[in-house]
């Protein structure tokens, strides 16, 4: 019974980068128990069998800003140090860089060195806990993370070479970026690099857009607990590196389509159409990721397992210790073969492998010039010697010291290279060719050491012995044998020389005094004598000077005699920069210099400025910068014009936020993300000159207005103020709410009837419309009823604010006709009425003088208007004079 445990694609690995996991995330945890089980089964390598790694180039990003403390800071190179071990390290695989951060200050290198920093070109051996810490890297202050991606683009992505490489950047990052960064963003994404950013922040912000996609954002609970998750790391590692790859089980992949994986194979891996078998069916043999019958082919292995599914040609065990094989197996066996001892006389130059016997040389062959250095350890790491100066002879500064030279290579980061031992030479991580130190001079950092000064005396088993060379006295001996490689070097007395010899030479490390019988002469015509001979001391003679027109500038001013020199005068030497030689000088005369010529101002720069040698070389500025350039420098007296291209705005994402002028390029500026249509509208959407602007959307105050426009995503919501109905003259109809304004009546009027100016039965005082006598006041007429009569405006009309009465004419006066309650000269307005009656009073335009529901009566207000209620009014009861009297009068709000 066979299982398979298949992820749905590999992006099913990003499901694990939030913690705790998100909507998806069992899916993530079963693929990664699948992954951890197969690596619990002998599965360690970066990716599944059959699926070689990329080339990739990865550039470290660390946080050393005063945001991390020194553990976190240690926590993020162990994170480091585990990525370096998950990925394919080599030439051709995976390739390292490092960079660390912090306020103004970047710190890098390519190897590891004495500006401490990490090293760049990270193995597999785990070294990064020898780095300092932030304090010690003198780092700290704001998170410039912008500065460190524009460091890492200029110095690693920009620079990277080869074809289908894939380009990382892993940042570790304790906070928000506090400097620009966009740009370098931007660099990085042009060259197809891809950026993942490790944060313990809850809530990222400016970091989300960092990293190539939200997928690529780890949320971590802390860099420690990170540093110890080697299993994430492993995942993380993989994505990078690995290709994208399918399992095909059964001749079936996951989706369902089928797939092929050659002969007699039942599961195999996929990556860009190749297939590798990692599992035979029908009782086939697995060899190499392909089926075979049997393993008749492959002499260095055996068949093993059993059933149908698992069989395998597996390898020969390997020969015992103190044997190699020599040539093919022989019946299933390894052909085994004893290791071979060094005759006397030579010693092992070539150690045994499992393939090939020892090689032993004689020791001239062995040691060479340097025989001791021959202890199987080429570039002296072990060295633990007493050596303390380098090869000049300066001293050597301790190891755990930081003065005159600051470096990294400190006890605690090399604890196995013997740095412990003060300011002895040593090769830390055997990253030099052989012991060195730095010094103690601070013009000169480092140096190598000789440290063997010794000769072969012979050999224990295969190791070489070395005694230390005998050192001549420096004052009073000389080296009169030197040393050979297997003899030590012989030291004789220095001698003085004898009465009436002068000294010839003092000795040197190899040679004695040397001392000469006196024969000083001065020549004649060649020297003059400077000093007579004493009785220790020879006649000293000196050349006659000669006056060197060519190398030093010299002509002669008065000739030599036999005790004292010729005189010579340097001659005249133009100053650079302001004057030329306008006459070259001869054997007796100086030489003649000229001012140097200016270039006409802003017309003219020097292409050759003025020198010693000659005049200043000048040359027209070149024409004004062409149409899609501007001047990136202007023409000076030393430098031409220079013109840059105008850089063109991504429309996609970008807009022009300053535009380009004769001298000034364009500035760009991304375009902002669309508005948050729950709480905002654009005001203004982008253009090729201008951002989007997003408003806040206006809110309306419930208590005292309502929505009378909803808002869209290009307009604001539209409040209007709520409608107050004036208790005096009107009342509510309709409450109001959050979309709908309050609908308001006017209060009805109790309608009085006006006669000779006075109301009818209240006597206070009225005014009808002109030329009528006899009106109704108060009457909820419509419209037509209160409309201007022939003879003028009746000043009554309705303006909705309940401020005037309505009338209607009961009665016209002066000689007018009355029609529908108003008075007119005659009738001839309305052709389908006749006039009636005469005198000056009483005439109408007959049929319709009066609406025919008008009663000529007064009301009182029976009950008063509410605020959301009218007025009701009541005629006024008249008292029948057969069976009653008036025992009270009427008022206008009760009745008689």
């Amino acid at each position: 019974c066979v299982c398979v445990c298949v992820c749905p694609s590999r992006s099913c690995m990003s499901s694990m980068r939030l913690l705790p996991p998100r909507a998806g995330g069992w899916e993530a945890v079963a693929c990664l128990l699948f992954i951890l089980t197969a690596a619990a089964v002998g599965q360690d390598s970066l990716c599944p069998e059959g699926v070689d790694a990329l080339g990739a180039d990865i550039v470290f990003v660390l946080d050393g800003s005063s945001s991390v403390t020194d553990s976190e800071f240690q926590a993020q190179q162990r994170i480091v140090e585990n990525l370096a071990v998950a990925f394919d390290v080599g030439a051709d695989q995976a390739q390292m860089a490092q960079v660390v951060y912090g306020g103004s200050a970047v710190c890098s290198s390519t190897v590891p060195g004495d500006n401490g920093c990490i090293s760049l070109q990270i193995s597999r051996a785990p070294f990064l806990n020898r780095a300092a810490t932030p304090a010690a890297l003198g780092l700290g202050g704001a998170p410039n993370l912008g500065a460190a991606l524009d460091f890492a683009f200029a110095q690693f992505v920009s620079r990277i070479e080869g074809f289908g490489r894939k380009q990382s950047v892993i940042v570790l990052a304790a906070a928000e970026p506090a400097d620009s960064f966009l740009q370098a963003v931007n660099n990085i994404f042009g060259y197809g690099g891809l950026i993942t950013v490790f944060t313990p922040l809850a809530n990222p912000g400016a970091l989300m857009q960092v990293a190539s996609s939200s997928d690529q954002v780890y949320l971590i609970h802390s860099f420690t607990e990170l540093a110890t998750d080697t299993a994430l790391t492993h995942a993380v590692a993989s994505d990078i590196q690995c290709p994208e790859y399918q399992v095909c089980a059964g001749n079936t992949l996951p989706s369902g389509d089928p797939c092929d994986c050659g002969y007699q194979c039942f599961i195999c891996t996929l990556v860009f159409g190749a297939s590798t078998c990692t599992q035979c069916k029908n009782s086939r043999y697995l060899y190499q990721g392909e089926c075979h019958d049997n393993c008749d082919a492959f002499p260095e292995a055996r068949p093993t397992g059993s059933g149908t599914l698992n069989r395998f040609c597996s390898p020969l065990p390997p020969c015992p210790a103190g044997f190699f094989e020599q040539g093919l197996p022989v019946d299933g066996l390894r052909n085994c073969t004893a290791v071979s001892a060094c005759p006397p006389g030579t010693a092992e130059s070539l150690p045994p492998t499992t393939t090939t016997d020892r090689q032993c040389d004689t020791y001239a062959a062995i040691c060479g010039n340097q025989g001791c250095n021959f202890t199987g350890d080429p570039d002296g790491a072990q060295y633990r010697g007493d050596v303390s100066e380098t090869a000049s002879g300066r001293t050597c500064q301790d190891w755990a010291s930081q003065t005159p030279q600051a470096h990294s290579f400190t006890p605690t980061a090399f604890p196995d290279s013997g740095l412990a031992d003060g300011n002895k030479c040593r090769n830390p991580g055997g990253l030099r060719a052989q012991p060195w130190c730095f010094t103690t001079d601070p013009a000169v950092p480092w140096e190598y050491c000789s440290v063997c000064d010794e000769y072969l005396q012979g050999v224990s088993s295969s190791s070489v012995s070395c005694v230390p060379l005998t050192l001549c006295a420096k004052d009073t001996q000389y080296e009169s044998v030197s040393a050979s490689m297997t003899s030590d070097r012989v030291c004789d007395p220095i001698h003085n020389c004898s009465a009436g010899l002068l000294l010839l030479g003092e000795p040197t490390r190899t040679s004695d005094r040397q001392c000469r019988v006196p024969t000083v002469v001065c020549e004649p015509g060649v020297q003059y004598e400077v000093q007579a001979q004493t009785l220790t001391s020879e006649r000293v003679c000196a050349n006659i000077s000669q006056c060197h027109t060519t190398t030093a500038g010299q002509y002669e001013l008065e000739p030599a005699t036999a005790t004292s020199d010729r005189q010579c005068r340097n001659t005249t030497q133009c100053v650079d920069g302001s004057s030329f030689e306008a006459r070259a000088p001869t054997g007796t005369s100086d030489r003649s210099c000229a001012n140097c010529s200016v270039c006409a101002a802003l017309t003219h720069y020097a292409t050759s400025p003025c020198n010693v040698t000659h005049n200043t070389m000048c040359a027209p500025c070149s024409p004004d910068c062409p149409s899609g350039y501007f001047q990136s420098a202007a023409c000076t007296a030393t430098t031409n014009r220079q013109c840059q291209v105008v850089r063109v705005c991504n429309s996609s994402a970008e807009y022009e936020a300053l535009a380009p002028t004769l001298t000034s390029n364009r500035v760009c500026g991304s375009v902002r993300a669309p508005c948050n249509l729950t709480r905002e509208y654009e005001l203004q959407a982008p253009s090729a000159t201008s951002n989007r602007v997003c408003s806040a959307l206006t809110t309306c105050n419930r208590l005292a207005q309502f929505e009378e426009q909803s808002p869209t995503p290009t307009s604001d919501r539209l409040c209007r103020n709520l409608t107050v109905c004036p208790p005096a003259t009107s009342y509510q109809t309709a409450a109001p709410t959050s979309t709908s304004d309050r609908q308001c009546n006017t209060l009805t009027q109790c309608q009085q009837v006006c006669e000779d100016f006075r109301t009818q039965p209240l006597g206070e005082p009225c005014l009808c419309p002109p030329q009528c006598r006899q009106c109704v006041l108060g009457l909820g007429l419509t419209a037509n009823f209160s409309s201007a009569s022939a003879g003028g405006s009746n000043g009554n009309n309705n303006n909705n604010n309940g401020s005037l009465q309505h009338s209607m004419c009961a009665v016209c006066d002066n000689g007018y006709y009355l029609y529908q309650g108003s008075c007119y000269a005659d009738c001839s307005l309305f052709p389908d009425t006749e006039p009636l009656g005469n005198g000056t009073t009483g005439r109408v335009c007959v049929p319709d003088a009066l609406p025919a529901a008008l009663v000529l009566e007064s009301e009182f207000e029976s009950q008063p208007a509410t605020g959301t209620s009218d007025r009701q009014c009541m005629f006024f009861t008249p008292c029948d004079p057969e069976t009653a009297y008036e025992s009270q009068p009427p008022t206008a709000t009760s009745n008689r």
